[in-house]
Formats: structure tokens, sequence, C-alpha cells
């Protein structure tokens, strides 16, 4: 160890704070140190100098003009009560609220004003990934399943699409065109695929194209039938309706009619199979032949047609057409009317804000309610039990 090293560590050393291992390492530091000893000799005069000396209070004048001069400040006392420390406390809570107040307003106000280099950047990257969405989208669509692979190897069996459809069954194709004008066309694409996926459908094909500057796509959106409704009541919500055409078609009576042309068919060749196994001559075996591939291919084009109207059945068919609205030109230096509308919006939102903190707040509140309770009696119990047993 240095000397500067166990100077440092005097002082440790004289209270008994460091352990007996630097102990003895200082000890035998001071036994060749002569200059070290000095200072634990001048160390452990001061420290019994301190020692010798007798305690003192300070004078009652003293204390009684600190005590008035605190109490004329305001400071509250150690027994004034919470009231006077929770009104010391509110400014400062009220002066942070308010500039949290205020930068949401300003952020909301401004957040329309940022770069356009940077929102372009930013809108661009997320519209790519919207891209590859779609493709994926349509990719999953335009892959058979494992089921249909099979039924396909096996022309033998086919498998009913779908249940037959009784009196009580419609079998309906529903599609519907909208046309929808929109402030952002980037936001509403985005939109668009989360109404999609929402509903438990997709994005069948996608479109883009500009109208004078102006971009404007197509999007076709595959949805369930029993969310048809609740989509296009989504789809009209993200801006102004410019164009609305739904359209349903009734294909029950061609779907009753395709089951039973199927059914038919299935039993002929069940006839052929055993016409074919009790042929004995070449000719009439050809014959056979012949007439079950006619059979045979009749069953794939009925089954075939079978699927794709319960594919339209079940999945409705609606097409947006996008378009982005003009931008409105002003006159003038400034533009008042859009200056209002932009603080309006900024308000408007700020207090959204606000309810949605308070909201989560309350929420927080009640989850806490039924524990500060609990501890409270638990609380209450503790200092009666203590207080009797003080009594005691």
């Amino acid at each position: 160890m240095t000397s500067d090293h166990v100077s440092e560590l005097l002082s440790p050393y004289i209270d008994g704070r460091v352990s007996a291992e630097e102990q003895e390492r200082i000890g035998r530091h001071l036994e060749t140190c002569a200059a070290c000893r000095g200072d634990l000799a001048a160390l452990h005069g001061v420290v019994g100098l301190l020692r010798s000396v007798p305690p003192t209070t300070a004078p009652v004048e003293l204390r009684a003009a600190i005590r008035s001069r605190v109490e004329h400040a305001g400071v509250p006392s150690a027994s004034g009560g919470l009231g006077p420390r929770l009104a010391a406390a509110w400014r400062p809570i009220a002066a942070a609220v308010a500039v949290v107040v205020i930068g949401v307003f300003a952020a909301n106000l401004l957040g329309p004003q940022l770069p356009r280099r940077l929102s372009e950047r930013r809108e661009n990257g997320q519209s790519t990934s919207t891209v590859l969405q779609f493709e994926a989208a349509q990719d999953a669509a335009k892959k058979p399943s494992a089921a249909n692979r099979a039924a396909v190897s096996q022309p033998t069996s086919p498998a009913a699409p779908a249940p037959s459809p009784d009196a009580a069954f419609r079998s309906v194709i529903r599609t519907a065109r909208l046309g929808v004008e929109v402030e952002r066309y980037d936001a509403a694409a985005r939109h668009l695929l989360d109404i999609a996926e929402g509903a438990g459908g997709f994005i069948a094909d996608s479109s883009y194209g500009e109208d004078e500057g102006r971009p404007r796509g197509e999007f076709i959106l595959r949805v369930p039938a029993g969310r048809f409704g609740a989509a296009i009541k989504d789809v009209e919500a993200m801006g102004t309706v410019r164009q609305r055409q739904i359209s349903a078609q009734d294909v029950t009576e061609e779907y009753v009619d395709l089951q039973a042309r199927q059914r038919n068919l299935e039993r002929h060749e069940q006839q052929l199979l055993t016409f074919m196994d009790r042929a004995t001559k070449v000719q009439d075996l050809l014959a056979v032949e012949q007439e079950l591939s006619r059979v045979r291919g009749q069953i794939e084009q009925i089954t075939g047609r079978l699927r794709y109207l319960a594919h339209n059945v079940d999945m409705a068919s609606i097409t947006v057409v996008l378009s982005e609205r003009p931008k409105k030109g002003h006159a003038g230096l400034w533009d008042l009317d859009g200056t209002l509308a932009k603080m309006q919006g900024a308000f408007l939102a700020t207090v959204e804000q606000i309810f949605a903190a308070a909201e989560r707040v309350l929420v927080l509140a009640s989850t806490l309610l039924p524990v500060g309770a609990l501890a409270g009696v638990a609380w209450t119990v503790f200092r009666r039990t203590r207080q009797s047993k003080a009594g005691a």
C-alpha cells in the first residue's frame, strides 16, 4: 500500500470501518512509514480534542428568532397538519398539469406542420409494408388448401363444397361498389387493409393511378357474407361517399339444380363401373370407358361450378375506389378558415386525450380501491390491538 492510499484510509481506520485484512495491511505500513505514523498521531489528537469539548445548546433567543422567521416565511412545521403541505404542493402540480395540457395542444396543432420530407418518408415506408401485406394476402387466397388438393387428386369421390340449401336457406352472392373521397390516400389505403383483416377477409386485388395529380386507387375486398354490411359502413365512414352500388344475386335455384345433376351423374358413374366389371368383350369395354370419361368430365365441371358459387356466397366482394380530396386554394396572405379548422382539430384532440387520461386514472383508482380498503381495515385493527395492549 502507498502512503497516499494509507492517508485516505486513516480516518476509517480510527473509526473501525475497514476490514480485518485492511487493518492488518495498514498496521504493517505504519510500522515502516514514519510520515503515516505522524499523520495518525495528529488525527488522534484532533479526535481527542473534539471529544473533550462539552456539548453546548443554542441560546433560547437564537432559537426563538429562527422559529419566528420560519413561521413568518410560511413554511409549515412538522406539527402543522396536512393542510399547509397540500396547499404548498398544489401549486407545482397545477403548473405541471398546465404545461402538459399546453404541450399536448401545441403538438396537436403543429403536428400537420411537420417537415414534408419526413412525413413522406414515413408514409412511403408504411405504404411499402402495406403492399407486401396485400401481396401476402393475395398469395394466400390463390394457393389451394390441402383439402382442395386432396379432393382434386381423388376424382372418383368428390366432396360436396357446401351443404344443400333447404327452404330456409338462400344462396346469395353479394357485391358492392363504393367511391369514397378521402383526405389522405395513403392513410385510407392502410385503413382499408385493417377493415378487410378485421372482418376476417383479405384484399384480393388493388391498383393505383393519378387523376390530375391526385392519387387514385381501386381495391377489391373479400369479406365474409355475415360482415358485408359492417364492412360497408366502415368503408363509408372513411370519407365522403361519391358512389354507392350494392347488388345481390340469388343463385339458390342454380345451386340446387347443380347438386341434383351431380348426384345423378355420380349414380350413373357407379352403374358404368359395374358394367365395366361385367364386360367381356373389348368393344363393350371401350364403349363403357368412353361413357365413363364423359360422365366424369361433367361431374368435374359441375363440382367446379359449385365450388365457385359456394366461395362467392361465403365471401362477399366490395370494390372500393379511393380518391384524394383536392386541395382548396385560398386568396390572400392568410387562410383564416384553415387556421381556425386546425385550431379546432387540435383543441378537440387535446380534449379527447385529457378524457382518455382521466378514464385511465379512474380505472386505476377503481382497481386500487379494494386494496386500499383492505389496507385501511388492517391498519385500524392493528391500531386498536396496540392501544388495547398499551392500556393493559
